[in-house]
């Protein structure tokens, strides 16, 4: 009798190792292939992200050499010809103000901003990393606001149904670069966050794998 309780303990023992063997492996296996799609989404991310950043660059590059041709054209048969483009004037403000809000998301990832230094350079050098991290925070937040209030104004634009007086050109094709370029001045805000962020974690990891093997 005891024999045959024991072997039926030994049963049911193995059986539950069994189970629970399955289910450690079954969130091993779950952990490893979430593991992997987000580092193939974080992949796809920054090749968007890079993307983005070309169409950026080159869309301002094409406008700018654009609106050059655009004023030397009628700047020449204004005074040789005495005949001038009447919208050229029109177009090249509208895409400078396309440049303008396009540029400064292409600012921001290279840090061209225009800024006062004397703050970052009394500072002790480890404190520095904070004030950066405190002006792309305030920066965010201008971003965010600038995209919010832009797109208010653009929604009224469209409601209100206003042409530009040479091309009759909808206006809110011109609003509406306001808040696109407001939401890309907030990824590269917020990129510049996360790389400050990463760069603190791996040095307090670096302090303490030194610590340790002191």
């Amino acid at each position: 009798m005891g024999y045959i309780v024991f072997s039926h303990l030994e049963i049911i023992i193995n059986y539950s190792l069994n189970c629970n063997s399955k289910k450690v492996f079954n969130m091993i296996g779950s952990y490893i292939l979430l593991r992997r799609i987000t580092r193939f989404m974080i992949l796809r991310l920054k090749n968007v992200l890079k993307n983005l950043d070309r169409i950026e660059e080159f869309f301002i590059s094409v406008t700018l050499l654009f609106v050059t041709l655009l004023l030397f054209i009628n700047v020449f048969t204004r005074y040789c010809f005495g005949y001038s483009i009447k919208w050229a004037e029109e177009l090249t403000r509208y895409l400078l103000i396309w440049v303008t809000f396009i540029g400064s998301s292409v600012c921001v990832r290279k840090q061209k901003h225009v800024g006062i230094d004397v703050l970052l350079t009394k500072c002790p050098i480890g404190m520095r990393w904070i004030i950066k991290l405190i002006i792309a925070i305030i920066g965010l937040l201008f971003s965010i606001v600038l995209t919010v209030y832009g797109w208010e104004i653009t929604s009224s634009v469209i409601l209100s149904k206003q042409l530009s007086p040479a091309m009759m050109l909808p206006m809110y094709l011109v609003y509406i670069s306001i808040p696109i370029g407001g939401f890309l001045m907030f990824i590269k805000y917020f990129q510049i966050i996360l790389a400050y962020l990463k760069n603190v974690m791996q040095k307090e990891k670096e302090n303490s794998v030194s610590s340790i093997d002191y």
